[in-house]
């Protein structure tokens, strides 16, 4: 059986380039490169967290709502597995109507996912009894797949128990027949792996979100029902496995069954990896019961639906729910096989620190001190960045601040092949940077002070210039460029001034006695430099925005003062 399959995917054409998806995964199943994410599904555990974060570029693997309508008018029996986080999401809408608008989309029943829970109480009760180890959970899949994948030293404390959907289906085909198709209807996502795998008991998964979709293309609507009173979930109603989906409430039940039980339950993957992380070398007591759930909050919250609305009041619905029903007479469930087999599947991304540090230091990161984290990439780390790209999961691309300084040596090395004069300065009049061809037209005292700062950078505009007071004017003015000729010992010079992002300043000088080189040929000349590199400006200003089109705007400001008007 193939685990490695995951539900979802990245469209590539619709890929901004956002690295959101990445920041979400708390797993690092993402790769980026050719300018889009793209998920790597041996390492997904299906959480849904990329799909939140970006539901405009991150679709599912496959049409599992096109799989469950085809079921229909197939002649088979086909029942649908609504899991009790509906109320919440449709708590507006009675059992008897959500039922009828399940079967004018051609469901021949519509039964309790909730009863699968409640046949797995009994082998909960039965595995923390036995087990001479804690027990953890094991009825969220995407829990499941965090530990089998990337704590596999946990996966004997996993319960030998199906999830309530498994279960469920199960059941349904024991009472309507083996023929019975299954389509489960959920807030969940990991569910749709159950699907995809070929695991035999779920025909397919659709999210409340897809279902509304399919209510919309069969036109069906709450609001459009005939309304007939008379339906009921089949084939009788759940009646204490409705608040399993909630953080808590399910362990609850166990505390008061088992004397001296001690329980835990963690909701959110960061937490749950906190949880691992803590007892690497092994979770004590007993006996321990651990519940865990892939979304914070549990189901209630899952990602099958983006649009949540009354968080409270469709928790609360449900709970009052799950409590009137917990008073009335129980039903006899039928005998069915609740084991699971959880197989260890470990992620292997082994790098060497060797290799990190190799990354670190061509992005000018030489130390882990001169690491600044700032997460822009989505990594939580730039060591963690450092080794995604050494695994090549990452590009170099994604850090602003590799960007930023492949910016600015671009920027350096334009500048070098321009044949005018060019500085930029800031408001306090300090050089920000400058070309070697403004130092040599400066003369001695700006080339004595280039040779110990670099560009220029820091020196005062007025040490190495006669018209500092003109760019100070025009910093308190609001003209947005100006043209000045000035003499500089015995030559004329020609100053253009023009504003630049960031509260900076930009100047380009020419001699206007030159003879070597005439107007028009450096004209030429600067256009040429920049076209050749336009396409890697463009990129740098794109992902940069400001801090980068100073770039830009220089080189083209340069061509834009200095071409005649009739060109």
């Amino acid at each position: 059986m193939n685990h490695n399959i995951a539900s979802l995917c990245v469209v590539k054409d619709d890929c901004g380039g956002c690295h959101r998806c990445i920041g979400s995964c708390r797993v690092k199943a993402m790769r980026y490169a050719d300018g889009a994410a793209s998920i790597v599904p041996d390492r997904c555990i299906d959480c849904g967290a990329c799909y939140v974060a970006c539901p405009s570029s991150i679709g599912f693997t496959e049409d599992y709502l096109s799989r469950a309508r085809s079921l229909m008018g197939t002649g088979r029996t086909v029942v649908a597995s609504l899991s009790p986080e509906w109320m919440a999401f449709y708590r507006d809408i009675s059992p008897c109507r959500m039922i009828e608008a399940l079967k004018l989309l051609g469901f021949t029943h519509v039964s309790e996912t909730a009863l699968g829970a409640e046949c797995m109480s009994g082998a909960y009760y039965d595995a923390i009894r036995k087990s001479g180890l804690p027990v953890i959970s094991s009825f969220c899949p995407a829990a499941n797949a965090l530990i089998t994948k990337y704590y596999p030293s946990y996966v004997d404390n996993l319960a030998a128990v199906a999830s309530p959907a498994v279960l469920h289906a199960r059941m349904l085909r024991r009472i309507y027949g083996p023929d019975t198709a299954v389509v489960a209807i959920g807030a969940c996502i990991a569910l749709k792996g159950a699907a995809s795998r070929g695991e035999g008991v779920i025909d397919a998964a659709v999210t409340f979100d897809e279902l509304d979709e399919w209510m919309r293309m069969e036109s069906v609507g709450f609001d459009l029902l005939p309304g007939n009173d008379s339906y009921r979930f089949e084939p009788f109603e759940a009646r204490t496995g409705l608040d399993y989906v909630l953080p808590g409430r399910f362990m609850d039940a166990h505390g008061s069954v088992i004397p001296g039980l001690e329980t835990c339950s963690v909701s959110g993957v960061d937490n749950i990896i906190k949880l691992l992380e803590a007892h690497r070398d092994g979770i004590t007591g007993h006996p321990l019961y651990i519940e865990l759930y892939a979304c914070e909050g549990g189901c209630v919250h899952g990602p099958g639906r983006l649009e949540h609305a009354g968080y409270i009041d469709g928790e609360l619905a449900l709970r009052r729910c799950a409590s009137e029903r917990s008073r009335r007479p129980g039903n006899d469930l039928p005998l069915i096989v609740t084991s699971a087999y959880h197989e260890p599947d470990p992620v292997v991304c082994q790098v060497s620190e060797r290799e990190i540090a190799e990354v670190l230091g061509d992005m000018g990161m030489g130390s882990y001190g001169e690491a600044i984290d700032c997460g822009a990439c989505g990594y939580g780390s730039c060591r963690d960045f450092a080794r995604a790209v050494a695994m090549g999961d990452a590009v170099r691309d994604m850090c602003s601040r590799y960007l930023r300084k492949m910016s600015q040596d671009r920027f350096t090395a334009l500048l070098g092949h321009i044949p005018y004069g060019v500085f930029v300065a800031d408001r306090s009049l300090s050089i920000v940077e400058a070309n070697e061809a403004f130092v040599q037209m400066m003369g001695a005292e700006a080339q004595t002070a280039y040779k110990s700062s670099s560009g220029l950078a820091g020196v005062s505009l007025g040490t190495v210039t006669p018209f500092s007071d003109i760019v100070a004017g025009m910093f308190r003015s609001s003209e947005d460029s100006l043209e000045r000729d000035i003499q500089v010992k015995e030559r004329m010079l020609a100053l253009t001034l023009f504003r630049l992002p960031g509260d900076t300043m930009c100047g380009i000088v020419r001699n206007l006695f030159l003879s070597s080189v005439g107007s028009d040929e450096i004209v030429s000349r600067s256009k040429a430099v920049i076209n050749d590199n336009l396409e890697t400006v463009q990129k740098i200003a794109y992902l940069l925005g400001q801090t980068a089109s100073r770039t830009e705007a220089v080189l083209n400001s340069i061509i834009e003062s200095q071409t005649p008007e009739h060109d």
